[in-house]
This record gives C-alpha cells, sequence and structure tokens, in this order.
C-alpha cells in the first residue's frame, strides 16, 4: 500500500528497466526473507519489503507498456495488463496452496522467493534491452 500511495515519484524515472530490476530485486528478498525466518516482526518488515517492491515494479512496468503503447491500441493493451495479472494471480494461490499442503508455509515462502531471484539474475543477464531500458523524453529521444 506504501509502495502505491507514495508512487508519484515513479513518473520521473529516466532509468526503468533498473528500476523495474530493484523493484523486483526488492520483492523476491522480501519474499524470501519472509520464509526464511521464524520471528513475526522481521516477517512483517520482510512482507512489508515484498509489497513495496511489488507495487512500485507494477507501476512503473505498467507506465512503461503504456508509453510505448500507441493510443488507439491502449484499451486493448489494458485489457491484456489486466487478464495476465488476474490470471497470475490466481494460478500461483492455487500452486502456493499446493505447495503448503506439502511443507511448511515459510518454506513455500522462502522457495517462491529464491526461485524468483534466480529467474530475475537469469532475465537480467539475458535481456540487455530491459537493462539499458530508459524513459523517452516527449520529442521522442532518449534521454540519458
Amino acid at each position: 500500500m506504501i509502495g502505491s500511495l507514495t508512487s508519484g515519484w515513479t513518473g520521473t524515472v529516466v532509468r526503468v528497466g533498473p528500476t523495474m530490476l530493484l523493484a523486483a530485486l526488492l520483492a523476491c528478498a522480501g519474499l524470501a526473507a519472509a520464509g526464511a525466518t521464524t520471528s513475526a516482526v522481521v516477517t512483517g518488515l520482510a512482507l512489508a519489503a515484498f509489497s513495496l517492491g511489488r507495487a512500485v515494479g507494477d507501476v512503473v512496468r505498467y507506465a512503461a507498456v503504456l508509453e510505448a503503447t500507441p493510443d488507439a491500441l491502449r484499451g486493448r493493451v489494458s485489457a491484456v495488463w489486466s487478464a495476465q495479472l488476474v490470471t497470475s494471480a490466481a494460478v500461483g494461490a492455487g500452486v502456493a496452496g499446493a505447495v503448503a499442503g506439502l511443507v511448511p508455509v515459510r518454506w513455500t515462502l522462502a522457495g517462491y522467493g529464491l526461485v524468483a531471484l534466480v529467474v530475475l539474475v537469469l532475465v537480467a543477464l539475458v535481456l540487455r534491452p530491459l537493462r539499458t531500458l530508459r524513459r523517452a523524453a516527449a520529442d521522442g529521444v532518449a534521454t540519458g
């Protein structure tokens, strides 16, 4: 919630790709940390970090997608974006519930976070355009 409420600064981000990667790193690390501890306070802080990274990443990604989308297609792109968010959340919750039925919940959180960290590192290494993605200026010329 804090990430969403304080996301006004995301409109000034020029280095969009690195910002997305850092937000994802915060979310993955927060999830892994939440599962790695037995302390309620540390779990709460770790889940807050996860939520902050997730919210900031979502805002920055959505803005980047819409900025690159022609006006005539924005409605369709928004619909597809919404559908994938709803579907991925439903599938993820189902898988998490199934896994949590087999192993302790904290192992599920830690496992999800660690797998997500590995995927994030692979994506960051393979997708150079994501690492270097920058917001275009109003005249269409990349800044930075």
